[in-house]
């Protein structure tokens, strides 16, 4: 980038731009550290892994409707304004008792490249009610302990080897580093595409970035990161973040936030700028009143709707590049909720949830064992975990990532089995 002289007075530049590079740099939701890889060896990485986090306790139950059976009749005398039944379009599931919320018709098309995981959660050892706690343990990968600082998915980039040309080898669709990436250096958090470019509406926005090349461009450690933050700002930015196309035009993203954050990421691992990990979440489900779990325009409804419409379009977007069977996509909430309705026609916090992996190479249909919610098989008055999230995690790592010498390293002193949903 050619460099020139702008007599612009430090105070008033400083008065424009709201404080520097740091501000500037957080001011577009980029975070960038100098790049670092963990060596360079036979095994690089080539494949991505995407973990999706639905954050406030999503409800099982209103996503993976039970449709026959004692389940069905103890989850139909649960509920009143929260029950959806096998009569209101619920998408049957492999013919399993269970099928998926009548929203979800995008998800259900490509049902074959997923692998729905019943009743996951903690240990019961380590069950937890708690927001903050229950999410900060799955991130750190270690149920019932928060004293560590470093995430599940930053110990497994620590452990596999990036190619040296990689710009970043993980990136976050938010404007913090998740717990799940903490004590990783390489992450770039980028929160919004179309905002990227720092002071874009400000006519004199050219001059503010070369006015801070200009007082970043010594030696010391400050200069180094301010720098390294502009030479991320203007490299991302040629890329024309935003104006991203899916690759099937049949499939295109839908215009939600959570579609864009997925759309970003897919224009990012596509540029083979060298990411192996991506984080996005999607908030909204702490629906302890009004929680609307059939209507496809508000309440849950209309978010799951978003989720597995979303979901769906990323996935055709990779399998039209060829790209699909190299990505796995996980998808977890912090816990569940319980089975019966409360007065206020919601749900409260409760226990074990579903996930789901989506790639090319998974096997789609039902997995792990559903414990029943019939009133003496419930927990607390919720789904009873009965698989350990830290198995479908161990076993992404292991049979989709092609990497099972790294799970005792990313989930120490976990008895690991694994579960059989790839091809």
């Amino acid at each position: 980038m050619d460099k020139k002289t702008v007599n612009l007075p430090r105070r008033r530049f400083f008065a424009d731009t709201g404080a520097g590079i740091a501000a500037g740099a957080a001011s577009v939701g980029l975070g960038f550290s100098n790049r670092v890889t963990a060596g360079n060896g036979p095994n690089i990485q080539t494949k991505l892994l995407v973990y999706v986090f639905l954050r406030g306790g999503m409800d099982g139950l209103s996503f993976m409707v039970p449709t026959s059976g004692p389940d069905q009749s103890a989850y139909a005398q649960a509920r009143d304004r929260t029950y959806i039944a096998p009569t209101d379009g619920v998408l049957d599931l492999f013919g399993s008792g269970f099928g998926l919320n009548p929203n979800c018709s995008a998800l259900h098309n490509i049902r074959n490249r997923v692998a729905f995981i019943h009743a996951c959660g903690h240990p019961e050892n380590a069950l937890t009610r708690s927001h903050f706690d229950a999410q900060e343990q799955i991130e750190l990968g270690t149920p019932g302990d928060q004293t560590g600082s470093e995430g599940f998915l930053a110990r497994y980039l620590s452990n596999i080897s990036h190619d040296p040309t990689s710009v970043f080898t993980s990136m976050a669709s938010s404007s913090n580093t998740p717990v799940s990436l903490g004590g990783y250096t390489d992450v770039a958090t980028l929160d919004s595409p179309s905002s990227f470019s720092p002071n874009s509406s400000f006519p004199y926005a050219d001059t503010h970035n070369i006015m801070l090349r200009e007082m970043y461009n010594g030696a010391g450690t400050l200069d180094e990161a301010g720098l390294a933050t502009m030479d991320a700002v203007d490299f991302i930015n040629s890329f024309d973040l935003g104006n991203y196309q899916s690759a099937n035009s049949s499939f295109p993203y839908p215009d939600s936030g959570f579609a864009n954050d997925l759309a970003l990421i897919a224009q990012l691992w596509t540029l083979n700028l060298g990411i192996s990990v991506a984080t996005v979440d999607r908030g909204g489900w702490d629906n302890h009143t009004d929680m609307n779990p059939l209507p496809n325009n508000f309440g849950f409804g209309a978010r799951i709707g978003d989720i597995s419409s979303s979901l769906r379009a990323f996935y055709e977007d990779l399998a039209a590049r060829g790209r699909a069977n190299d990505v796995a996509i996980v998808v977890q909430t912090e816990f569940g909720r319980q089975v019966s309705e409360n007065g206020n026609f919601g749900t409260d916090h409760g226990y074990g949830c579903p996930m789901l992996v989506i790639g090319g190479g998974i096997n789609g249909g039902v997995y792990g064992s559903f414990p029943g919610i019939q009133t003496q098989q419930r927990i607390g008055d919720s789904v009873r975990p009965t698989t350990d999230f830290r198995r479908v995690h161990s076993s992404v790592i292991d049979r989709v990532m092609g990497r099972p010498d790294l799970v005792n390293d990313v989930f120490p002193g976990f008895p690991y089995t694994p579960m059989n949903f790839t091809l």
